[in-house]
């Protein structure tokens, strides 16, 4: 079930994305560096054992981001250190952008020939097609338009401001065993690319 479905759930889909374009509407950015006492979500994914001292350093190449939490389709919280220990990749994507949507064509694909690896696939996404923070139902139709079973997390908080800029959704990263951010930007943004840079990480 892909496009098809997702323009059932959302009728405006065929507009939106030839009306405004994938310019992000994103204002706020995080602090970093601050003392950060993680502690584990309750949600059905894979929980790894986290370094009492990691600490977030920055949002650039070889940096440790701010842990996200955010909501995922199933209504659980997630954190983005409960990963630590896997090549994660982090697509930000918002609902009404067209090439957003064709990412998301080919993400279970991905996932599911590397999470045996140890590689986990989180897309984020900041805003659905009325730019607010997605709702679960927002995620869910997410989820079963494009057939992701890896988590999709709302991003409420508003963590992708620190690296989205200008017209740059989507935005694909990612980050190492060690939770540095290793591939800051894919480009070219494809899936063969994709799978290039998770195989650089292995």
């Amino acid at each position: 079930m892909k496009i098809e479905s997702l323009a059932q759930f959302f009728p405006i889909l065929t507009i939106l994305p030839a009306s405004f374009g994938c310019a992000p509407h994103l204002t706020t950015t995080g602090d970093t560096g601050e003392p950060y006492q993680w502690t584990a979500p309750d949600n059905s994914w894979d929980v790894n054992e986290v370094p009492e001292d990691l600490r977030s350093d920055g949002f650039t190449a070889g940096d440790v981001p701010t842990d996200l939490r955010g909501l995922d389709q199933f209504g659980d919280e997630v954190s983005l250190w409960q990963f630590y220990g896997d090549v994660i990749v982090v697509d930000i994507s918002t609902m009404w952008c067209a090439p957003c949507q064709e990412i998301a064509e080919d993400v279970e694909e991905t996932w599911l020939e590397y999470k045996d690896q140890g590689v986990t696939y989180i897309t984020v996404i900041p805003q659905n097609f009325e730019y607010e923070t997605p709702t679960t139902e927002d995620l869910v139709a997410w989820s079963e338009a494009f057939g992701i079973t890896a988590p999709i997390i709302a991003d409420a908080d508003n963590w992708s401001d620190n690296l989205v800029t200008g017209n740059a959704f989507p935005k694909v990263l990612l980050l190492d065993r060690e939770m540095k951010i290793a591939v800051p930007n894919v480009i070219p943004l494809s899936d063969p690319q994709i799978r290039l840079e998770i195989e650089s990480l292995l």
